[in-house]
């Protein structure tokens, strides 16, 4: 159980540091970022859609519907109602996955 909520708090610790640089634009230093949330903690969701927003942005098309397959995949996005719906929760602050 100890490693399991360490490996989440890294996850969590390197998605929000990249989620930053994300948002100030600096994406050399986001996608290394986000990757290595998905090394703690590949289950989650979030830093599979956010590389697919970045591979996107960056042109990387083939890449971006990589990530956002392993999205489409996840069990809880479709028990959440699918993607839209998680990802309007995502931005409303009411999604609780990494809790």
């Amino acid at each position: 159980v100890r490693q399991l909520a360490e490996r989440r708090d890294n996850a969590n610790r390197e998605y929000q540091l990249a989620r930053a640089a994300y948002e100030r634009g600096d994406f050399v230093t986001a996608e290394p970022l986000f990757r290595k949330a998905l090394e703690f903690a590949p289950e989650f969701p979030e830093p599979h859609f956010a590389l697919a927003q970045l591979m996107q942005r960056l042109g990387r098309n083939e890449e971006a519907q990589h990530f956002m397959a392993q999205v489409h995949a996840d069990p809880m996005v479709v028990l959440a109602g699918g993607t839209s719906r998680w990802y309007q929760m995502l931005l409303a602050g009411t999604w609780t996955r990494w809790s």
